[in-house]
């Protein structure tokens, strides 16, 4: 019976890890080329991404409790950064329809951009397999840190300094 109650809870925190932890399989090495993406934006435009500027692009869904416990730490830094930062970020929402994703967002006042890939053409093509992903690419185009699973805003500050240098 003892070893029932160690076995358990170990089981269920293997299960926890590996629903939140496995790296999309091209991501693995660093510097691995980006994915060329198009996302649509709050009023439907097709936003495309080009290399050029570093980018934290995160994909998130609204029933995923490790997303939204990420979002006021994604608020924050985004806060942080003004309109002449080098780095910008994006958020792409999975899943949800628009008006359920905005619900979210306007519950909790978070102010940070929002994309949509209602089809999951993004997301298949960076390979997502557990949210929230988040991919720091430098402005040529490189993947150079993948993270799977919450980042708080101290981790979120050390991926972009780096992004920076």
């Amino acid at each position: 019976m003892r070893k029932l109650l160690v076995i358990i809870p170990l089981v269920a925190l293997l299960l926890a890890l590996a629903a939140c932890g496995q790296v999309p399989n091209f991501a693995q090495g660093e510097h691995s080329p980006a994915p060329a993406f198009a996302v649509e934006d709050l009023q439907g435009n097709q936003v495309v991404f080009e290399p050029g500027r570093p980018l934290v692009l995160t994909f998130w869904a609204s029933s995923c409790p490790s997303c939204t416990r990420m979002m006021p730490d994604w608020q924050t830094v985004f806060n942080e950064l003004d309109a002449t930062d080098t780095v910008r970020m994006m958020s792409i929402n999975v899943n949800d329809t628009r008006e359920r994703a905005m619900q979210v967002l306007d519950r909790a006042g978070h102010t940070f951009p929002v994309y949509f890939d209602h089809l999951n053409e993004t997301a298949l093509a960076f390979r997502i397999t557990h949210i929230p992903a988040t991919f720091f690419i430098n402005g040529n185009g490189d993947i150079v840190h993948t993270h799977i699973g919450t980042l708080n805003a101290t981790m979120l500050r050390l991926y972009i300094d780096d992004l920076r240098d």
